[in-house]
């Protein structure tokens, strides 16, 4: 089967039978790079980020030229250094630290909500209806009030850290701290969303319904998290079955998550 058509199966979602038509390619050639690659992206859609990070350095290790390989090694060392700088060791475990990158996309939205009403206040000297105390008002409580609220609002409740320890897994905003014993956790997923297979997140399913399900957002360029690979395997060290599924598989709908 040529790629075109295991992309076709990516795309409608077909993730188990796209890595097994991938898998039968890549063993009658093992060195075609344009399956190589199809094969660490659809590695990196599922989570399995060592897989990922082996792939790339085999098309490497092919074409050190490689333009996509050499992008990846970059990300790669930056996760490193992630690594290095934004998580703590513990003494039984480490903590991993987050981005505040919600709270800066509501600073942007908060910066230009203010760029707005300065420029409303320049026009309202050519058109008289903007000099209205109504409309000053209005302008004011929208363009700059309310994206006041919305940064507050992302600092008290994105997410700060995720600490694993040998006992626990918590995770942290300013407001709250989800407290997990290991064995509180019936199930830990990457799932994968088939309307949108680069989305992928990490979900928390406790035993006991009263303890609250968490998603984490762990999406290339979304995700706030430092480390993802990282994080995934410490996980996995502590929780041996992570399983790796679609987001839709779940079936969570009755229970509605607390998402970071």
């Amino acid at each position: 089967m040529r790629v075109e058509k295991i992309k076709k199966i990516i795309d409608d979602g077909d993730l188990e039978r796209a890595t097994t038509e991938l898998d039968s390619l890549l063993a009658i050639g093992p060195s075609n790079i344009e399956a190589l690659k199809l094969k660490a992206s659809l590695s990196a859609v599922q989570g399995h980020f060592a897989a990922e990070r082996e792939t790339w350095v085999k098309i490497n290790q092919l074409d050190e030229h490689d333009l996509d390989s050499l992008r990846f090694l970059q990300r790669q060392q930056l996760e490193d250094r992630e690594y290095l700088y934004f998580t703590d060791e513990l003494p039984a475990g480490r903590r991993f630290l987050a981005y505040p990158k919600s709270m800066a996309m509501a600073s942007l939205v908060g910066l230009g909500g203010c760029v707005m009403f300065f420029v409303t206040t320049q026009l309202a000297k050519t058109y008289s209806i903007l000099a209205n105390n109504s409309v000053v008002l209005a302008t004011f409580t929208l363009c700059v009030i309310s994206p006041w609220i919305l940064i507050i609002y992302r600092y008290l409740t994105s997410i700060v850290s995720i600490a694993v320890t040998d006992d626990t897994l918590r995770i942290s905003s300013r407001l709250r701290t989800i407290v997990y014993r290991w064995e509180d956790l019936a199930r830990i997923c990457l799932a994968h969303h088939q309307l949108d297979i680069a989305q992928l997140s990490l979900v928390l399913l406790p035993k006991d319904r009263n303890l609250p399900v968490v998603q984490i957002d762990l999406s290339h360029g979304t995700s706030s998290m430092c480390a993802k690979s990282y994080l995934i395997a410490e996980i996995a060290k502590m929780f041996a079955n992570l399983e790796r599924i679609s987001y839709q598989s779940l079936n969570i709908n009755d229970r509605q998550p607390v998402t970071y």
